[in-house]
């Protein structure tokens, strides 16, 4: 499951034309929320939300995954050798 929502955040940020449109608008650096200087510019914007249902959602579960991940792993603009390096990560962090 985590490594779905991973991989769909993935193409949300570096394969726009593999998602449907809805799902265009979803992630956003932190770099671009904020005009000045923060520790995790090169996160994504973590949204508010006000109940379990809301930390649930998509738009924060796959926020909240991809920024967990090693900035290495982020970096990687390959569909083919992210989900590798995500496996590898994956099974390494069980």
């Amino acid at each position: 499951m985590i490594d779905h929502v991973l991989l769909l955040v993935h193409k949300c940020i570096y394969h726009k034309y593999m998602v449907p449109q809805i799902y265009l608008d979803y992630f956003h650096d932190n770099y671009i929320i904020y005009s000045h200087y923060t520790r995790q510019k090169t996160n994504l914007h973590m949204y508010s939300v006000n109940s379990t249902f809301g930390q649930r959602s998509f738009k924060f579960q796959g926020a909240s995954l991809w920024n967990e991940l090693p900035e290495s792993i982020k970096d990687i603009k390959s569909l083919r050798k992210f989900k590798e390096a995500l496996k590898l990560h994956l099974l390494n962090s069980l």
